[in-house]
């Protein structure tokens, strides 16, 4: 089986509700700013090609799917991975879980608003991150941006940071080329 073949029930999500399982569960214990710096990593991804799959994304006509679904992005989506289960149940049923779970609705409300609004980079353009508990090859050659909870983020050093402005016209000009379509 093919990994686009594992991953037919979160390509045919609505992009809201993949965003929001995404969200979900690789921060669902990491409160709000956790679950926006997930966020602000996969918009700061979806800006740079090396991030996306494109036979995902040609399969969508939306890049965004290419970055979350891209093989080993996010762990919750990794075949071995426990927490990819429920994310499968969830999205399985994702109305049901979006009015039980609270979490779930906090990612989804991020999910909603992800271009729509002037929501903030709270990561400094991070493009990578990973829970305190492990020490990837890649975080000894990336810059540490910020901690939030039990995640660092990291940007590449050859990547600049955005600004507050930047993460808005970025918002603006992802909104019409993604979510527009």
């Amino acid at each position: 089986m093919s990994w686009i073949d594992d991953n037919k029930l979160f390509l045919n999500l609505p992009i809201e509700e993949l965003l929001a399982l995404v969200i979900y569960g690789e921060s669902a214990n990491q409160g709000q700013e956790g679950m926006l710096g997930v966020l602000s990593v996969i918009r700061n991804r979806a800006k740079e090609s090396k991030f996306i799959d494109s036979s995902i994304s040609s399969l969508t006509g939306n890049n965004l799917y290419g970055v979350i679904l891209k093989k080993w992005q996010f762990s919750a989506f990794n075949l071995d991975d426990p927490v990819r289960n429920k994310l499968v149940t969830l999205g399985s049923n994702f109305g049901h879980y979006l009015s039980v779970n609270a979490n779930l609705r906090k990612a989804y409300d991020l999910a909603r608003n992800a271009f729509n609004t002037a929501l903030p980079d709270n990561t400094g353009g991070a493009t990578y991150y990973h829970t305190r508990w492990i020490s990837p090859y890649w975080s000894k050659v990336y810059t540490i941006t910020t901690k939030i909870g039990d995640h660092i983020f990291y940007s590449d050093k050859s990547m600049p940071y955005i600004t507050a402005g930047g993460v808005i016209i970025t918002g603006i000009i992802l909104y019409f080329l993604y979510i527009k379509k």
